[in-house]
């Protein structure tokens, strides 16, 4: 089985424990922030990659798709 790095961003701090319980107990690499704006502030110092991106849409300050666009 492959080991994935993933990204989760979402302002909801339940739902980014609980996708990272069930990424990291199936052995993946698991980052998560906790809104677009915190997302995009890590991306632009840079340093990380990621195999996959799981982006929340519906968010305050940077929605989603804001974050999509900025990538």
């Amino acid at each position: 089985m492959a080991i994935y790095h993933i990204c989760l961003v979402d302002d909801d701090r339940f739902l980014l424990d609980m996708y990272a319980v069930k990424f990291k107990a199936a052995g993946h690499i698991v980052t998560a922030y906790q809104g677009g704006d915190v997302a995009l502030e890590a991306f632009r110092k840079g340093g990380e990659k990621f195999d996959a991106l799981l982006i929340d849409i519906v968010m305050p300050a940077i929605d989603g798709f804001g974050v999509l666009e900025a990538l």
